[in-house]
């Protein structure tokens, strides 16, 4: 099964490098992962070439959280406080037994949950023009993404000895084996994010005091990524989008003020197609990811919009530049339906979907280096750029990861 699984995706890997190779100037995503920063960052195009071919090499890294009002937190805990004696009472709804010892089944039982993912992956994209006004490309982003919880009792309001501890936590192990829990950690390889789009544009040259001035709207297909959700890992929360299709909108405007220097700015306006799939559900209110319930869903994504303003200052010593860019991303609150054909035991959707809706602010440094200089005729010669995501709390951030990312990568113009 795991052979197969990883023949698939690497079909699924060729067959969408083939497209995006043969069909834009942007590496536009769905930038609706608030794990892992999936942002849209200008490419140094010169101005004497008017496609590309881009690949990269990404890494990240995220060990905690922005919750609500500016605070930090672990990855887990912006999905709430895990408390064993409140997820047991949950259970008990659903199967009609309680694992806990009879002493602690009425008690508050805080645990702690800590977090962390970590992620590598390798990106490809594109750009060809049809003709002047018109191009079409897309992307396409594979990785390893690792994820694990640990965890610890918090401060107990009852009398409690070491051996109590001990005891909690074979209790926690008993009651996450009864419901089905059998992973704290998870390694997945696959399909993170793949999109194609068409772009419509202009080109003004001397005009309002600027060198140039250039405007673009984009219309983008988004690909089912090959991650997603699994009921027996919670930690698999943080991966892919439930295998949705989606669409976005965006529109690209770069001003040129003078050779070498110029201001981008992105706006980009996605949304996941709605879908009905198997979730963990809260019975009482506990955190998502370990949901007493299971069940089908409708699930139905929030809109994300993203706006990224840049500014990039080319060959300040030789073929070396810089871009600087701020990136702020907002998702909606998804909606979720209850689907399961039981529904003798309700759930709690309220606190799922309230947990749902995020933000995200990231500053992004990009250094670049054009080795061709003046060579204009020669296609070969690429540029290499170094790019590191870094999260912020200025504006909207709150139940995001705080995700640093770093990518290597090498684009050639011609």
């Amino acid at each position: 099964m795991l052979h197969q699984k990883g023949v698939v995706v690497f079909l699924i890997f060729y067959l969408s490098f083939i497209v995006i190779n043969f069909t834009s100037n942007l590496f536009a995503k769905a930038g609706d992962n608030r794990f892992i920063p999936l942002l849209s960052t200008p490419y140094i195009v010169p101005e004497h070439k008017n496609a590309y071919i881009a690949s990269a090499v990404h890494f990240a890294s995220a060990t905690s959280a922005y919750n609500t009002a500016d605070r930090q937190c672990a990855l887990p805990e912006f999905y709430g406080t895990l408390d064993l004696g409140v997820l047991s009472r949950a259970w008990a709804k659903v199967s009609g037994s309680n694992p806990l010892r009879s002493y602690f089944q009425d008690k508050s039982i805080p645990c702690f949950v800590d977090g962390k993912v970590k992620m590598q992956g390798i990106s490809c994209a594109t750009s060809y023009p049809l003709v002047p006004e018109i191009s079409v490309g897309g992307s396409v982003l594979c990785t390893r993404v690792h994820t694990e919880f640990s965890f610890m009792l918090d401060n107990l309001k009852f009398a409690a000895t070491d051996s109590i501890y001990d005891e909690l936590d074979q209790q926690r192990r008993l009651l996450f084996d009864r419901m089905g829990i059998k992973q704290e950690s998870s390694t997945r390889v696959g399909l993170q994010e793949a999109e194609i789009h068409i772009a419509f544009g202009s080109m003004w040259e001397r005009m309002f005091k600027m060198r140039s001035f250039s405007l673009n709207g984009i219309i983008g297909l988004t690909f089912p990524p090959t991650l997603h959700t699994e009921t027996a890992a919670p930690a698999t929360i943080m991966q892919g989008s439930e295998k949705l299709w989606g669409m976005y909108l965006a529109t690209d405007n770069r001003f040129v003020l003078k050779e070498d220097l110029w201001i981008q700015v992105y706006l980009q306006v996605s949304k996941r197609f709605s879908k009905v799939v198997d979730r963990r559900l809260p019975v009482l209110n506990e955190p998502t990811p370990f949901g007493a319930a299971v069940g089908q869903v409708h699930f139905d994504p929030g809109i994300t919009v993203l706006f990224c303003p840049s500014f990039v200052v080319g060959r300040l010593r030789g073929g070396l530049g810089v871009t600087v860019s701020y990136t702020l991303t907002y998702h909606q609150q998804d909606h979720f339906t209850d689907r399961r054909v039981e529904k003798h035991v309700p759930v709690t959707l309220e606190q799922m979907q309230k947990t749902s809706g995020w933000g995200s602010d990231y500053v992004s440094v990009q250094v670049f280096y054009d080795a061709s200089g003046d060579q204009f005729d020669d296609p070969a010669i690429p540029i290499v750029k170094f790019k590191w995501d870094i999260p912020t709390d200025f504006f909207v951030a709150k139940r995001v990861a705080k995700t640093h990312h770093v990518m290597v990568g090498v684009d050639c113009s011609f």
